[in-house]
């Protein structure tokens, strides 16, 4: 009641509401087209308030194995005969999407992107371990770019398969490791993660994409005072009752949510997470 103007039936925000979706926005179901729809109508009405991130699943060479192009072609029946979803406006727009958000509020960066950041694009040796030139990051594209107060896009020309998308988080892992997804994709240690935040001066990451808790955390070790590690090994977090918790910055380097392993039984209509100013 608190983000929407009036009833909130013209899906309107308020003044200094923002939402952004972080990617996976099309995926497995019957649903694909109406979320969509949900999510372009609230970008089409609040177009400064809402961002839309790219999350792997819009990438028409994976969404194409599940139920996209299929939902595609049974709503859109007379059309589809004329237009094929690779050339619809609805592919389109997904190639156009943001891939990750560098969100700068009052004292402090956040990082927002479907799957992990990108070690190759911020500089570390094959992705996994840090240079001998301690500076290396200042080198950076990506570094030069938060600095800078006057440039507020950067676009790259890095391929589809960025860890933006892709990469993983692990607590239990040492050191940072290629993942099954693929070779150029990453499982990234706290180590690792730790030196991207503290090298690009960034607080938190809030991502998706991890199918393995509703939420889970790349936790702090040095002042994990709750033992956030996994949902289902603490209280704060029930999806049967959609609890609310709140968590200081200095407790996880990242937050990843999904709702792809609740129960739909649970009726959980989804993960949010809140950033107070």
């Amino acid at each position: 009641d608190d983000y929407f103007e009036g009833d909130g039936n013209d899906m309107i925000l308020k003044k200094n509401r923002y939402i952004i979706f972080l990617g996976d926005v099309v995926d497995r179901g019957p649903y694909n087209m109406e979320v969509l729809f949900i999510v372009l109508s609230l970008k089409n009405k609040n177009f400064d308030n809402v961002i839309i991130l790219d999350g792997n699943h819009e990438d028409y060479k994976l969404l194409k194995r599940y139920d996209t192009e299929e939902e595609f072609n049974l709503q859109f029946q007379d059309q589809s005969a004329k237009i094929s979803f690779v050339d619809s406006k609805i592919n389109r727009i997904l190639n156009r999407l943001t891939t990750c958000v560098y969100l700068f509020v009052p004292g402090k960066v956040y990082h927002l992107s479907h799957g992990a950041f990108d070690s190759i694009y911020a500089g570390f040796l094959n992705g996994m371990t840090v240079p001998e030139n301690n500076d290396f990051h200042k080198e950076t594209t990506l570094y030069k770019f938060l600095e800078s107060n006057t440039d507020f896009c950067l676009l790259d020309n890095n391929n589809s398969y960025t860890n933006y998308k892709w990469g993983d988080f692990n607590n239990k892992i040492n050191q940072t490791r290629v993942s099954v997804r693929g070779s150029d994709i990453f499982e990234y240690s706290y180590d690792l993660t730790k030196e991207y935040l503290e090298r690009f001066k960034i607080n938190n990451i809030i991502s998706g994409h991890q199918d393995m808790e509703p939420i889970n955390f790349l936790i702090n070790k040095n002042s994990n005072t709750q033992n956030l590690v996994k949902s289902k090994k603490y209280p704060l977090y029930q999806p049967e009752s959609l609890s609310t918790f709140k968590v200081s910055n200095d407790e996880f380097l990242a937050i990843i949510t999904s709702t792809a392993t609740v129960s739909r039984d649970l009726k959980v209509e989804g993960v949010y997470i809140e950033i107070s100013i």
